[in-house]
């Protein structure tokens, strides 16, 4: 498991690559392949969106699963680009999460080959609010994916 900070908090330096959608999904490949990572089901919670959904609209071919939580940056891409991705996607938000959510739930929907939880009793941060339930249907997920 590995686990990439985000440039654009704390007291790092701005990056040229985080700049753009397409810097950051070359910089995310980069990060896979200097880690040797293969087939990684990618995790992405809220900010980390915008990372996430580029690398995915990309380079979906790599992956062996997807697993967005609220996400940013859902928007960005249509339904026939989101229809294009075949990777297995599991759709997870916090049933209090009423906000952001509902409007990555709306465009991730696309997604051809996905299944949806609901966390109940939980906010955008739904694995801190519900971790039981959240590691339950990761782990769930990643035992049935091929």
């Amino acid at each position: 498991m590995a686990e990439l900070g985000m440039s654009r908090f704390g007291n790092s330096a701005p990056s040229q690559e985080a700049s753009t959608e397409a810097g950051r999904a070359k910089l995310l490949k980069q990060v896979l392949r200097d880690l040797e990572v293969q087939n990684a089901v990618l995790v992405s919670p809220s900010l980390s969106g915008s990372y996430a959904l580029p690398f995915l609209m990309r380079s979906h071919h790599q992956l062996r699963g997807f697993v967005p939580i609220a996400p940013t940056s859902t928007r960005n891409y249509t339904k026939e680009q989101f229809w294009a991705v075949k990777t297995p996607t599991l759709i997870m938000f916090g049933e209090l999460d009423h906000t952001l959510a509902r409007e990555s739930l709306q465009q991730l929907h696309h997604l051809p080959n996905h299944s949806v939880v609901k966390l109940y009793k939980a906010g955008h941060a739904c694995y801190l609010h519900s971790p039981e339930a959240f590691h339950h249907a990761l782990l769930e997920f990643l035992d049935h994916l091929p």
